[in-house]
């Protein structure tokens, strides 16, 4: 019997897994001897051997990207919640959950039962069982630990050019959702949040696009990936046709970086000012020739390359005043040679390119931080240089908050990312939106600045200045954004909604007591504070915890002032919670 379907490589994992090093990983609370597991053979196990301080758990249901079509009949991606253990269930995990301890974890292939649910029959000895690669999550408290596990001997994908991928070396034609290998040189990086660039490799004067690196988890961690401008590399993903024109590998994993004939000191992307002060471009070179271009026409190379002291190539470019009253974004392309022998003995030669990206700034304006925030409410970009320097207060996934002791602003998803501490001050430039009437400052950089380093002293970061609820209701506009501390308030009415206790992450495992009762605690994610005379609502800007606050007593609460749209759809002012610490009883 042959499957109705055969299933392979879920995720393909990258080299760097092979060179994962053994002994303990991580977590305080959850030590493991190995994060990698892999099932050597059909009908196999692999054991690690595990300990934590607290309880643990596979069982429970995480996030999965599904693609689903809308009303308009266009596909898109939904994520939707499936329980982890059925939904990859080609692998055994026993036990599944555990207590604070010592505890042998057993990964057994179970492949065969897996083709048994998908094809309705056992395999036969012709049938393909398939190879997987998959990232578990295990639940330690209210973390999460990652077990990246594989079995079976992955399939190899095609390997192809960027000329085949074009449909422009017939009669190979690309196949949409196949996954392909190709390999090529990084010429520009243009999202470091998802890992989003441009590949040529030599076939094409056109470039591929890959949109999505994952890491070793399977998760975009563009930092720890290493890849930049100029190095050749070779990946793995889906093929798609963007727009159904334009060819995409996405979400590919990374199987060899060889880092690139040439790299550039201060980065690849360069931002200037107005003027048209001549700047230097400080590459290393570890080919035999070089080549420089600029294909932009207000940026213009010198005739000539010099050696530095340490043996790196500078160039010198003359930019044109911008006088267009808007920033404005030009590029200049490198090119490095080194010829080496093939089998036979034969020369080859390989061309590395990179791409330095240049954005140069218009006019700018000395201003605070209030001036910015002013700009943002309008949707208008700024480029400020700040006569008072701000300081990072809060920094928690794609938020950050700063302020300077007058104001507060958000960043949301910022070019530059900070740390909570740190003093940023000169001249900052950015975009901006605004969300539930808050105004953010996004794209937030301050390369033509400056961010001093963050204080390593944990009693010299910023805590939460201590305010009043009525100096916030009567002076939102200096007290919104910023990091505050209200003493004594308590709640108007009791936040206890009452939620199942799980196994996992949410209310989809409940837990029953030994008289088959469902085991609950208490907790909300909203409510009404009150000082007493004042009151306003209170929100919890994060899925990890809830907030029980009783009846009767006094609590100290470190929040963010902000705006909230709440179940009735109206905008509203709220105190906005970051952190289960920021909520303590009174003393």
């Amino acid at each position: 019997m042959k499957a109705k379907y055969i299933i392979l490589s879920v995720f393909a994992l990258v080299a760097t897994v092979a060179c994962e090093k053994e002994g303990a990983h991580l977590m305080s609370e959850f030590q493991a001897e190995k994060l990698y597991v892999t099932i050597p053979n059909e009908d196999g196990t692999a054991t690690v051997k595990v300990t934590a301080t607290e309880d643990w758990s596979f069982d429970y249901d995480i996030k999965k990207d599904t693609t689903v079509l809308d009303a308009e009949k266009k596909n898109k991606k939904k994520s939707i919640d499936v329980n982890q253990l059925e939904e990859y269930s080609w692998v055994e995990i026993s036990p599944a959950s555990g207590k604070a301890g010592e505890t042998t974890i057993t990964f057994k292939d179970n492949r065969k039962a897996y083709f048994k649910k998908i094809n309705g029959a056992d395999p036969t000895a012709d049938d393909d069982l398939g190879s997987f690669n998959q990232t578990f999550k295990v639940k330690v408290g209210d973390k999460y630990q990652n077990f990246v596990v594989s079995v079976g001997t992955p399939a190899k994908a095609a390997v192809v050019t960027v000329k085949q991928l074009y449909g422009e070396d017939e009669p190979f034609t690309p196949v949409d959702g196949k996954t392909y290998r190709i390999t090529g040189t990084c010429i520009n990086v243009y999202n470091t949040t998802y890992g989003n660039w441009y590949l040529k490799d030599g076939t094409s004067e056109k470039t591929l696009t890959i949109y999505g690196t994952l890491d070793a988890t399977g998760a975009y961690n563009w930092s720890a990936i290493g890849i930049e401008s100029g190095d050749i590399v070779t990946v793995e993903g889906p093929f798609t046709l963007y727009k159904g024109t334009t060819p995409e590998l996405v979400d590919v994993s990374v199987l060899k970086i060889e880092k690139g004939l040439l790299s550039s000191v201060k980065g690849t992307y360069i931002y200037i000012p107005k003027d048209n002060t001549p700047f230097e471009i400080e590459l290393q070179q570890k080919g035999t020739g070089i080549g420089a271009e600029s294909p932009t026409d207000w940026l213009t190379l010198g005739k000539a390359y010099t050696v530095n002291k340490k043996g790196n190539v500078v160039y010198t470019v003359t930019p044109e005043e911008n006088t267009t009253g808007a920033a404005r974004t030009g590029s200049i392309l490198f090119t490095s040679n080194v010829t080496s022998k093939d089998e036979d003995g034969k020369d080859v030669l390989s061309t590395s390119e990179m791409t330095i990206t240049i954005t140069q700034q218009a006019d700018f304006a000395k201003g605070t931080l209030k001036d910015i925030r002013d700009l943002c409410a309008q949707k208008k970009a700024f480029d400020i240089e700040l006569t008072k320097p701000v300081t990072v207060t809060l920094a928690i996934d794609k938020y950050m908050f700063v302020e300077d002791g007058e104001v507060g602003l958000t960043l949301y998803n910022s070019t530059d990312k900070y740390s909570v501490g740190q003093e940023i001050s000169g001249r900052v430039f950015g975009k901006s939106s605004v969300y539930y009437n808050v105004p953010q400052a996004t794209g937030f950089n301050s390369a033509l600045g400056k961010a001093k380093a963050a204080p390593t002293d944990p009693t010299k970061l910023p805590k939460g200045t201590e305010v009043t609820l009525q100096k916030v209701i009567d002076e939102w506009d200096t007290w919104a954004y910023r990091l505050i501390t209200i003493k004594g308030l308590s709640v108007k009415d009791e936040i206890k909604a009452t939620y199942p206790v799980s196994t996992g992450a949410d209310e989809r495992h409940p837990i029953f007591d030994d008289n088959d009762k469902e085991v609950t605690k208490t907790g909300d994610k909203e409510g009404i504070v009150t000082d007493g005379n004042n009151e306003m609502a209170i929100v919890i800007n994060s899925s990890s915890f809830y907030l029980n606050m009783e009846v009767g007593k006094k609590y100290d609460v470190t929040c963010v002032p902000s705006f909230y749209k709440n179940a009735d759809e109206q905008v509203v002012k709220v105190l906005g919670l970051w952190s289960i610490d920021h909520v303590k009883e009174a003393k």
